[in-house]
Order: C-alpha cells, then structure tokens, then sequence
C-alpha cells in the first residue's frame, strides 16, 4: 500500500480522496500547508504528494521538503487552470537550483474540480518501486465533445489518442501495441481502477470492416469464457474503438513502462515451445471458443500466436475484428496459419489451429535456419503420421494438404485434443513429445535434413 501526502484548503475535496483511494493507499491529508510541513520535517515519506498551488510559496515549500525526504516523489499540482499553473511552474524555475533539482515539477498536474477517476488515473494502484513522475502533461478532463445539432454532447473518436486522455469513462494510459489495423492502449475504468484494453481503428476500409465484424461476435462472444469479452463500442464518422478485457501481464507490471501482454507470441518467442501438455490445454481452450463462435455461425478469420492471450489465467482468442458469417468469404490478414484462399468455413479456422498446435510443439521458434526448414507441407506431415505421437494426429489432420480429409467441425476437433490430453496425462512427457522426435531435433540444431524415413 503506498502512502499519500495531499494539501488542499477545502474539506469536501479530501474526503473526496479519502474516498477514491480507501484500499488502495494509506492518505494523509491536511487544509493547510503548513501542518503538511511539520509533517514532513518530522521525517515521513510519501509515494505521492498532492499540493494546492495557488499559494505559490507554500507550494514550492511543501515539494521542496518532500524531496528532500523522498527524491523519488511523484509531486502533482493541484491547480484550477493553467494559469495558475502557470504562476506556479514559473516561480519554481526561477530558481536555478530548484530548476536543476527537478525541472519536471509542474508538468504533472491535475485539473480542479475533479473525479474519482481522475484520482484513480493520477494515482491508481500503489507501485513498487516506481521513483519516475507521470507522463509530462496534465491529467486531462474528457476531450471537447463534438456538438450536433441541437447542441447534444456526442462523445466520439475524434481526436489523437494521447496518455491521460478521457474517453466515455476510460483513461488511457500508454500505447501497448499498434499494428496495420489499430492500436492499443492500455487503459482505467475511471470509476472502478480496474484495467482495460482500448483499441482504436482508423480508415475509411477499415473501420465498416471491424464494425461488422463486431456486431456480429459480440452476441456470441458472451457465451464462452474463451473468446474475449468486449465491454464497450463506439464509433463515428472518423474511427472506432472499443474496450476489451485485458491480458494478463508478463512482468506483473500495469503501468505503461511494465505492462507487457501475456500472448502465445511472445511465449514461444521466449521459450521455444512449449510442452505437450501445456500445448494441448491451450488447444482445447482456443477450440472452445470457436466451437461456440462456429456455433453461432461466425468464422474468426485470425487465429494466430499474438491473437491468442492469458486472461486472468485462461487462454483467449481475441481480435474479432475479421469475424465473418460461415459461407461468407472473408479476408485473412496471416496466411501463415490459414490455407489458401479466402476464409469461409470452420475447417479454415482449424486448420490454424493446427498450425498452432505444430509451432507450439515442434521448436519451430529455436530453428537456427529458419523456420521455413520446418515447414508443415506434404512430406512432414507424412513423417508426424508415422511417428504416432497422440498430437501428431490432430495436427495432420487438421492440416491436411487435401481440404476432404480435415476437421468438418470444432467437435470433432476437441474430442480428439481431449482423447490426447488423456494420453499425455497417462505417459511420461519425453516419450510423447514431437519436440523429441530426432529428425527435428536434427534440424533445430545444425540445419542438416536427414532422410525420411524412420523417425
């Protein structure tokens, strides 16, 4: 629990934070700058400290003394406008040594009056060991909202998403990823603390394409724990964004500097592959979740490694944005795990994952050539047939050159994963593992292709 110092000369607003923070962190606050003052002198620390501004000297006396305690206090102007944040940010670098000490001072700030989730924003969850300021800036109130006719308040995209924005309830934090078709930030309920992904799309093509996409998953989505809950959409006539549940965090850090996706990417990227067993789970989990999408008559479109996230521990296959009607043909941003052609039935889903199943179990990720030298064509699935590993046969199967002989349903495919995992779960792990299997284990080490036959 971190400590919060706060100074402000009005009651109402300091059981306004009280209330914000109760749980979170241990707050101390006083209506006068000079009690804070004594309190500091008597030697006590704080994470943050939250000072009124507009008595400048005070001000500047009470972040002074919370340095000198603290060097790593996070110091946050309480200010009614940028005027008088001004008269504040002005006086403190007039002094070269104050200026040299910390010249950040003043450029984190938080607008008055505020909400609950400005305070959550500014403060949130107590950090360890976090010693930087936020972001440069002030915490921003909601963007001007566009006016329709009529003068009603539409509250929509149009604006450049930046830290410390305010959108429909929701601040945004920090950019945690952007590709071709959106970006991703990581991001706070304003009334709860709780984190979020926020995705935003832009383009003409692009924005109809996601809409449609999401209109569709989103009466579907609700009925699996496997596909991504997505908690609010919006969108006008400049993009779309919407707000999803939020992968669980490698490092444990929620904060933009820590945060880090727990995706099946960046799992075999770090690791390699991964074991039979834990390889299969994730499968099954994956295959449950199209098993209900398929159900409602919807084709995914994007199953791949970094569409496939840890979500308060449970695999999720998230990205919804090419979902399509069964029959319908759709596009396919990764031909990597679909066959070729367009997207247009539940085999062409399965078929990724089999090729899923391959790099998490084969090392495709360790191959010193290239992991063109492992490619799942004609002669390898061949050679995994012959070896009778138990996820051999799923991955050949649902990645079979010959459209006839795949997976016709998530049914089929689950009941032989499951078939699998018992398998497994009855044999000691290196005597089923492809990994295991010589002739790959050739490959990944000195790239040499050895024959065919025998395994």
């Amino acid at each position: 629990m971190g400590r919060v110092l706060v100074i402000y000369p009005e009651k109402g607003f300091l059981a306004l934070v009280r209330r914000a923070l109760a749980g979170l962190h241990e707050v101390e606050a006083f209506e006068q700058h000079r009690a804070a003052l004594n309190r500091l002198a008597a030697g006590s620390a704080y994470e943050t400290v939250l000072c009124a501004v507009q008595d400048t000297a005070a001000a500047i006396a009470v972040f002074e003394k919370a340095l000198a305690g603290a060097p790593g206090t996070r110091l946050i102007a309480l200010a009614v406008s940028e005027e008088q944040l001004g008269r504040f940010r002005d006086e403190w670098n007039s002094d070269a040594r104050r200026r040299e000490a910390n010249p950040r001072v003043g450029q984190a700030w938080l607008r008055l009056p505020c909400t609950v989730g400005d305070l959550l924003a500014v403060c949130g969850a107590p950090a360890e060991g976090r010693t930087r300021q936020p972001a440069e800036g002030p915490v921003r109130g909601r963007p001007a909202p566009a006016r329709a006719a009529g003068g009603t308040e539409q509250h929509g995209t149009g604006f450049a998403p930046e830290a410390g924005a305010l959108i429909e309830g929701y601040r945004l934090i920090a950019s945690i990823g952007q590709g071709g078709f959106g970006t991703l930030w990581l991001a706070a309920n304003e009334a709860t603390g709780r984190r979020v992904a926020v995705k935003f799309v832009r383009g003409k093509e692009r924005v109809p394409q996601e809409l449609s996409a999401l209109r569709k998953y989103v009466h579907v989505a609700s009925r699996s724990e496997h596909l991504v809950q997505v908690e609010h959409i919006n969108h006008d006539e400049s993009g779309l964004w919407m707000v999803t549940e939020l992968a669980d965090s490698t490092t444990g850090g929620h904060t933009g500097e820590s945060y880090r996706a727990m995706s099946l990417a960046n799992q075999l990227q770090a690791r390699g592959h991964l074991p039979e067993r834990e390889a299969v789970g994730i499968a099954i989990g994956v295959g449950r979740g199209l098993s209900v999408l398929h159900g409602g008559g919807l084709l995914h479109g994007d199953v791949a490694p970094g569409n496939v996230l840890c979500v308060r521990g449970r695999w999720v296959l998230c990205d919804p944005g090419l979902v399509c009607f069964i029959g319908e043909h759709g596009i396919c941003r990764n031909r990597t795990y679909y066959p070729n052609g367009p997207a247009a039935r539940p085999g062409d889903d399965l078929y990724a994952v089999g090729r899923l199943l391959w790099e998490m179990t084969s090392g495709v990720a360790e191959m010193i050539s290239g992991a063109e030298r492992l490619r799942l064509e004609g002669n390898m699935l061949e050679f995994l047939l012959r070896s009778d590993l138990p996820l051999a046969k799923v991955i050949c199967r649902a990645a079979a050159e010959n459209p006839q002989q795949r997976y016709l349903n998530s049914g089929e495919m689950l009941r032989d994963l499951e078939t699998a995992a018992a398998k497994l779960n009855g044999e000691p792990e290196a005597q089923c593992a492809i990994y295991n299997l010589p002739r790959l284990r050739t490959l990944r080490t000195d790239g040499a292709l050895p024959p065919l036959a025998g395994s």
